[in-house]
């Protein structure tokens, strides 16, 4: 659950059955969020945040000054990779070292099909040379 108030955002993980909070933090977090099994990766400020699903610690996090502009335009979380996008590109992240593996200059509406296809729907401000990439990542 993401619940504003004023400049800063709560980020909690209620119990599905009983609805008690089993954590809750308040900061800077934006509202795109994504989940695994394990993890939550959100945006707070201009930094990407991966956090434990069941504790919600910090497990780390990725400096990505590109938020500010506009924010995030998607996020996609796989079991090797996070892929982000922002109004400068899209940049993929190993989950294990935490590195940047690629990137397109390109910012768009992202979205990954079950054969492994990720869709990158462009985004231009004026409307007229819109565009759909796409990159096979198997």
């Amino acid at each position: 659950m993401l619940k504003n108030t004023s400049t800063l955002a709560s980020l909690s993980r209620l119990d599905g059955q009983t609805m008690k909070t089993l954590w809750s933090f308040d900061d800077k977090f934006n509202g795109r969020f994504v989940c695994s099994d394990t993890t939550i990766v959100i945006a707070n400020g201009k930094n990407l945040e991966v956090r434990s699903l069941s504790t919600g610690s910090l497990l780390w996090s990725l400096p990505v000054p590109e938020i500010d502009k506009i924010g995030l335009y998607g996020l996609i979380l796989t079991r090797n990779m996070l892929i982000f996008s922002t109004s400068t590109g899209v940049v993929a992240v190993d989950l294990n070292s935490h590195q940047r593996v690629w990137s397109f200059e390109q910012g768009g509406f992202l979205s990954l099909s079950k054969n492994g296809v990720l869709h990158i729907a462009a985004v231009t401000y004026e409307g007229t040379d819109n565009k759909i990439f796409a990159f096979n990542l198997q």
